[in-house]
């Protein structure tokens, strides 16, 4: 398991800082436990801490088995706690083979058919729109695998993490957009994509049921495009997803593109 944390020195002062890591299962056993180097950061300094550590007898994530663990992150300055940053998270292999009849995603080494919806990132109830509680969102995904479901794009912005993490708790993938107006744009507006799945990729990118960036409901130029993956290739390298768009209507873009439809 390998950790990178931005740390911030706001202390006022030179610190001496260790990133230390506990990784928790959803039994609430500690199964791994390991730590960075320590590293000297003057005030007002940025580094990005790594830290790499072996996780015996995993359980992986999966649409059948949604399993997560806590990753617990804390900061050690002279022998104490100073800031503590929990993400909960899951593991899991992806792959995007080709080929007529044996191509298709496999998760862990096992093909997996994709059936699902196409929803709006709303999420809305009749009568109640989006105020409703967290525990109405997990029930909705619910819902949703009671359906022999288990994939959801969304539509046509990024989603709501509280349904990032109902889908992460019952084992639905999903496809993560950046933003659309049922076209292609240029200038600002491309930009603002551009920024919108900047974000959404940092923000998103330990949660295992996402397995798509989308760049756009309609095609993109090849060149918007491959910002897009550019973006994926900086931010979510290791991530095992894939970016491209709902629709390609340049052949341009076809070799750029890691998944349309």
């Amino acid at each position: 398991v390998n950790i990178e944390s931005q740390v911030a020195n706001e202390s006022g002062d030179q610190q001496s800082i260790t990133l230390s890591v506990a990784i928790i299962d959803d039994a609430g056993n500690v199964r791994a436990q390991f730590q960075s180097e320590a590293s000297d950061l003057v005030n007002g300094q940025k580094e990005i801490f790594t830290a790499s550590g072996k996780l015996s007898d995993a359980n992986f994530w999966s649409d059948e088995t949604p399993y997560l663990y806590d990753v617990v992150c804390s900061l050690i300055v002279n022998d104490k706690v100073v800031d503590v940053q929990k993400v909960k998270t899951g593991f899991r292999k992806v792959e995007f083979k080709g080929g007529a009849g044996t191509g298709g995603v496999y998760i862990n080494d096992k093909f997996v058919w994709l059936t699902g919806y196409a929803q709006r990132s709303s999420d809305d109830w009749a009568g109640l729109g989006e105020a409703y509680p967290d525990w109405m969102h997990d029930f909705n995904a619910h819902l949703i695998r009671s359906t022999h479901a288990n994939y959801i794009r969304w539509m046509h912005i990024s989603p709501q993490a509280v349904d990032v993490r109902a889908c992460d708790k019952v084992g639905i993938f999903q496809a993560c957009p950046a933003g659309d107006k049922e076209k292609d744009v240029t200038g600002r507006q491309w930009e603002q994509r551009k920024e919108v799945m900047r974000d959404s990729i940092i923000y998103y990118r330990n949660h295992p049921s996402i397995v798509f960036w989308e760049a756009g409901n309609n095609s993109v130029t090849p060149q918007h495009l491959q910002e897009m993956v550019d973006l994926r290739m900086e931010l979510d390298l290791n991530g095992g997803r894939a970016t491209g768009c709902r629709t390609l209507n340049d052949v341009g873009a076809t070799p750029i593109a890691e998944y349309f439809g």
